[in-house]
């Protein structure tokens, strides 16, 4: 069976186009396990580490701190996640979030139109923005 052709789309649908696909997308077109191992891996290299005595972390424990989720030093005792002490600490976003909107950051979007694709205030983005300066 043919599709049925409707004013230049199938099925009578909208349309697949790069302005339709440009406004659907968002955080949850990307894979967060995905993009917490990137950020991840740029803010601490390939090393698990305790912040407070800077022990390595091995086997459950490391598993914990690049899964996302809080981890404890058996040197000290330290409870803390990945994010502690980083850029990412005390935020609110997922870590494709923080991806998308470093990639927007990085192609020049305006706050307004970065705002409206990760879901948020364009003050936030701008604070983001600064954020990602010091640090950077």
């Amino acid at each position: 069976m043919e599709p049925t052709e409707n004013k230049g789309h199938f099925l009578g649908g909208p349309g697949f186009t790069p302005a339709a696909a440009g406004a659907a997308f968002g955080p949850g077109f990307l894979e967060e396990a995905v993009c917490r191992w990137w950020v991840l891996r740029q803010l601490h290299g390939d090393r698990a580490f305790c912040p407070g005595c800077g022990s390595a972390l091995d086997g459950r424990q490391a598993e914990r701190f690049w899964g996302g989720d809080r981890a404890r030093c058996a040197d000290c005792g330290k409870k803390f996640g990945a994010t502690t002490g980083s850029i990412l600490a005390g935020s609110h976003f997922t870590f494709a979030k923080v991806f998308l909107l470093a990639v927007l950051l990085s192609k020049g979007t305006g706050h307004q139109d970065a705002a409206a694709v990760v879901g948020c205030d364009p003050e936030t983005v701008r604070l983001w923005e600064k954020r990602f300066a010091i640090h950077g």
